[in-house]
């Protein structure tokens, strides 16, 4: 049987979405960190018209098509240029791996955000780090435990592709504990 060496990449795709469309709220403010060309965050938008697109790359931002309704910011993510507590959800999906210091990124992840996160990394054991694609390597526990000193985790998963495409791990988590207590339509 043949596989589409994409095929990893629209399931998680799909499954960001998932996770994204039930923790944000119409009129909530979604920030995807690492948007790259946006094309995720133009989906989000159907979600939330106050979505945010953020990238620290300004050829990946020039890329993207700029459609009214979703501002794209270039910014290092570990400076966001947003107060504390401005941003009802963030995304940041496929970064954390590349950040030279993930723990100072997730802070400021933590101190723009007020309600929610939603993290995922590839899961590549042996793959990538040493070879100039990523910086850090995860295996769920270690991504759990990195995010937990940030946020309350909600759910956590590892996407598993069973045909050799790479593996990823998703985590929600909130910044209260409060709120891990209650169902995303119950957020104020």
């Amino acid at each position: 049987m043949n596989f589409d060496k994409d095929d990893h990449h629209r399931l998680r795709y799909a499954f960001m979405n998932w996770l994204v469309k039930r923790a944000v709220k119409r009129q909530d403010i979604l920030l995807e960190v690492g948007c790259a060309d946006g094309q995720r965050a133009k989906i989000y938008t159907t979600f939330t018209p106050n979505t945010i697109g953020i990238d620290l790359s300004k050829i990946s931002l020039s890329r993207g098509t700029r459609q009214q309704g979703l501002d794209y910011v270039l910014c290092d993510w570990d400076h966001l240029p947003f107060r504390d507590k401005a941003i009802d959800v963030i995304t940041f999906d496929n970064g954390l791996e590349h950040s030279s210091d993930p723990i100072t990124t997730l802070k400021e992840i933590a101190r723009a955000c007020r309600r929610e996160a939603i993290f995922g990394v590839p899961h590549e054991p042996d793959y990538a780090v040493g070879q100039g694609v990523h910086l850090h390597e995860f295996t769920h526990q270690d991504f759990e435990g990195l995010i937990s000193q940030q946020f309350y985790i909600l759910e956590s998963y590892l996407l598993r592709h069973g045909y050799g495409g790479y593996n990823y791990i998703y985590v929600r988590g909130v910044k209260h504990e409060s709120l891990s207590y209650t169902s995303p339509e119950s957020y104020s």
